[in-house]
């Protein structure tokens, strides 16, 4: 038993008031929604490298209902309802980003 005459089961659901009333600032660092750096590096070859790495969301495709494609970071229905938008509820991840334009740059005047 607890001071409150509670029943304690190892630490759960022991937070102080301030973890209940902020549970994003965590150890997990979920107040920041977002933090990334961006970088387009241009080959010697014509083709172009976009690098992004940080906390963010990667969205592989676009759908109305279901989430088929769009399954690299997971959603959070606890703190939100199922009917919100789902760039606002899926839980941005630690990732690294990377796409290779195979295209030709073409330049004007050149």
């Amino acid at each position: 038993m607890d001071s409150r005459g509670c029943r304690d089961f190892g630490g759960y659901g022991n937070q102080s008031q301030a973890q209940l009333a902020s549970p994003e600032f965590n150890s997990h660092l979920d107040f920041i929604r977002e933090l990334y750096v961006k970088n387009t590096i241009a080959l010697d070859d014509g083709k172009d490298v976009f690098v992004k790495v940080g906390k963010q969301q990667v969205v592989w495709g676009r759908t109305d209902l279901f989430r088929v494609l769009d399954v690299l970071n997971p959603v959070d229905y606890s703190r939100n309802n199922i009917y919100d938008e789902l760039s606002e509820i899926r839980i941005p991840m630690w990732m690294l980003q990377t796409d290779i334009a195979w295209a030709k740059r073409f330049h004007a005047g050149s």
